[in-house]
């Protein structure tokens, strides 16, 4: 930003094109994008999933601590016994 902030658009473009490219190349980009698709492709199973599932009924919840009551409230509260 530094950099173009005194230039033109077409300088500042310029700038943010090579830069970008520079980012663009890493093995970061590469992680972060097969994480981003990752992400998706999951998000697109789980739909499937859940349209096959099946009602739950009844559940159990071992210890009484912060996270076990929490699951007992959220499945009390949505009608599983």
């Amino acid at each position: 930003m530094q950099k173009s902030a005194r230039l033109d658009r077409d300088g500042a473009l310029k700038i943010e094109g090579e830069t970008f490219a520079q980012c663009a190349l890493t093995k970061t980009a590469e992680c972060l994008t097969q994480v981003f698709l990752g992400d998706q492709y999951l998000k697109k199973v789980s739909k499937k999933i859940t349209k096959e599932a099946k009602p739950t009924q009844f559940a159990a919840v071992l210890g009484a601590g912060i996270m076990g009551g929490g699951i007992a409230y959220q499945s009390s509260s949505m009608g599983v016994g």
